[in-house]
């Protein structure tokens, strides 16, 4: 599959709103503006971080999806096997403070709540405060460290001139921080045993849609190492977002990748591989399904999102890379929105 690579600032849409057909492809830094107009009621807007080493994943997002907006916050304790998640949802879209780059300030306000993205020059500033997380006062604090030219993958797919999306997976970031639910430290990320990943979507969304996201970064040594793989959102659109991670490097995955998983029992484990080579070969062991479910009138939403385990083999340029066990992700996604 040939698919174009994008190396300078475009923006995402005309003047009418549709999409800018120079925008169309893939880029190793997020050249994308995207500003997006009109398209009543149908915008989508999102910025997803989650921070995570082998013992706790720890995630928070800020979403605009125009007629409403929601927040949630999760984390999942690896050793303890514990798990929470709580989120709000407000009409409208209010509340909420997203912008047309990732390199910009990001925000969410509500009562007893308040969450900040805030990119300085080498580093994101993230912070949550929320006095009513199950009774609770989590507060969590952030700074993720971006390597001089990290490179990741910005990918803006089209269904149609109307119907569109960009996405930016930066993934492999240093991250340190903490967790604390009624001031006590439930969690301390480390550098360089933490990562920190970005989901930032911005488009126009068909009405009925569905999608797999696979995600997982490790240190094998001094290597770091880790793959990003989309499904489903972007069949028949020409491009894909699959790409492999080599310490600050991005290896754009062109040929077709299979995603194999029991839909009926996610935590069974789930294959990934290439169908026509040996490149990707990875098994993905489940210790915790999260399941969430919105159904809301004209709404429906449902993530099963599996944290686990990732072993198997990558092979970049012909040099083979065994992943011996890495912290990861694999989800379903159906939404009606």
């Amino acid at each position: 599959m040939l698919e174009k690579e994008i190396h300078t600032p475009v923006f995402l849409c005309t003047k009418e709103g549709n999409l800018n057909p120079e925008a169309k492809g893939w880029a190793r830094f997020p050249f994308v503006t995207c500003n997006l107009t009109g398209n009543f009621l149908r915008k989508k807007k999102w910025n997803y971080w989650c921070f995570y080493d082998t013992e706790f994943l720890f995630s928070v997002t800020i979403a605009d999806l125009d007629y409403a907006s929601t927040f949630f916050v999760y984390y999942y304790d690896f050793k303890n096997k514990t798990f929470q998640e709580q989120t709000y949802i407000h009409p409208l879209g209010i509340f909420t403070h997203l912008q047309e780059t990732p390199s910009s300030i990001a925000s969410a306000r509500s009562l007893g709540l308040e969450i900040q993205f805030i990119p300085k020059q080498n580093f994101t500033y993230i912070a949550v405060d929320w006095s009513g997380f199950h009774g609770k006062h989590l507060e969590a604090r952030f700074h993720v460290i971006y390597p001089e030219k990290q490179e990741s993958v910005n990918v803006v797919a089209a269904w149609s001139e109307k119907k569109f999306q960009f996405t930016s997976k930066q993934f492999g970031m240093a991250v340190e921080g903490e967790v604390l639910l009624d001031k006590k430290r439930i969690h301390k990320f480390i550098n360089p045993t933490s990562f920190a990943s970005l989901d930032f979507g911005r488009g126009i969304w068909p009405r009925n849609i569905s999608w797999n996201w696979i995600q997982f970064v490790t240190k094998i040594g001094t290597t770091k190492v880790g793959i990003n793989i989309g499904g489903k959102w972007t069949d028949g659109t020409g491009i894909t977002e699959n790409a492999i991670l080599l310490n600050d490097k991005i290896f754009k995955i062109t040929e077709p990748i299979s995603i194999e998983y029991n839909s009926k029992n996610f935590s069974l484990p789930w294959r990934i591989y290439s169908t026509q080579s040996e490149n990707i070969d990875l098994y993905f062991t489940p210790s915790y399904v999260r399941t969430a479910k919105q159904n809301l009138f004209l709404i429906f939403s449902e993530v099963n999102q599996c944290l686990g385990n990732f072993t198997g083999i990558i092979q970049i340029n012909e040099e083979k890379v065994y992943i011996p066990g890495a912290v990861g992700w694999a989800e379903e996604h159906i939404a009606i929105w």
